[in-house]
């Protein structure tokens, strides 16, 4: 299929202004994991909601003609709104292009790459046939329409009736794969500091609906032995030691809340809930010191001693 064919100039100068845009915003040292986590989670979120919205327009049309959607048959102008084109542009130029950028630089080398990379570039490529196959929806069947072209119009639906589906559901798919594998990566950037304080900073909405509790439920990966507990405890320690006093005493403060709590299915807390606690209360003693330290005023210095014939100013 040549892509080339379905654009309009102006569809194309627009997108390499944004794909360069993008790409600018790539040029991130390659060792920071966070960068590629945060804008998976950002990708997956936004292709969420067009996965949402193509299901609930599919099952309405469905429900409404009394048929299961397998056999579901829309007019041009039906089949247009399944998909929102400039939302899957969005999606392939302002996230999956610069997320697939950003794992090329850390995962690419002599010949070599991780699996995340190449589902990443697997996502990036079903994004744009399928971007490009609601082009055809929206844009080229009306246009054959309006010669009177029906060949052609059949054509195209029959095209899109299969595409659609299996380039959406295989994105999906793809997505999943590609959490799993971050997930799998997500212990070796355990005491990463980068990623654990913006983890921690940031994760409680950028997580919010990729899993039930959030960012704990990344802690639980993270942190395999003391799970949540120990994530505040690791990014307190961090705070602390690079100054942030306030956010040390809260992240602390959440470590030793935790392991109050009533544990959840799959928590370890036995020894390692009680170097948590022990550790957490060592460090907070640490802050407290600190802030009296920073509290103090200064000794006053000794006057200089009188010289013969001078009184001390």
């Amino acid at each position: 299929m040549s892509r080339g064919s379905l654009a309009s100039p102006g569809e194309g100068a627009r997108d390499r202004g944004e794909r360069r845009r993008a790409a600018a915003r790539t040029h991130l040292p390659s060792d920071h994991f966070w960068f590629l986590f945060q804008e998976f989670f950002r990708s997956r979120g936004k292709f969420a909601s067009i996965h949402a919205a193509y299901e609930g327009e599919v099952l309405r049309f469905a429900r409404e003609r009394g048929v299961d959607r397998k056999d579901l048959r829309l007019d041009v102008d039906e089949v247009s709104r399944l998909l929102d084109f400039r939302e899957l542009e969005r999606l392939r130029n302002r996230h999956m292009f610069p997320l697939k950028e950003i794992a090329h630089g850390l995962f690419r080398g002599q010949g070599t790459t991780d699996v995340l990379d190449r589902y990443l570039s697997d996502i990036f490529h079903e994004v744009s046939i399928l971007k490009e196959e609601q082009y055809k929806a929206k844009d080229t069947a009306p246009g054959y329409r309006g010669i009177h072209d029906q060949e052609e119009v059949e054509n195209i639906l029959a095209e899109v009736h299969e595409a659609f589906p299996q380039k959406v559901h295989h994105i999906s798919s793809l997505f999943g794969k590609a959490q799993e594998r971050i997930e799998a990566l997500l212990p070796l950037h355990a005491h990463d500091k980068v990623f654990c304080r913006s983890l921690y900073l940031h994760g409680p909405a950028l997580l919010r609906k990729a899993y039930p509790r959030g960012v704990e439920d990344v802690y639980r990966i993270l942190y395999p032995a003391g799970g949540p507990g120990e994530g505040y405890l690791v990014v307190g320690q961090s705070f602390l030691e690079a100054g942030f006093l306030d956010q040390a005493r809260e992240a602390l403060t959440r470590a030793l809340e935790y392991q109050g709590r009533d544990p959840m299915p799959g928590d370890s807390r036995d020894g390692a809930g009680t170097y948590v606690q022990a550790e957490a209360r060592a460090l907070m003693e640490r802050l407290k010191r600190r802030q009296r330290e920073q509290e103090s005023p200064p000794a006053a210095e000794p006057p200089l001693p009188s010289q013969p014939g001078q009184g001390v100013v």
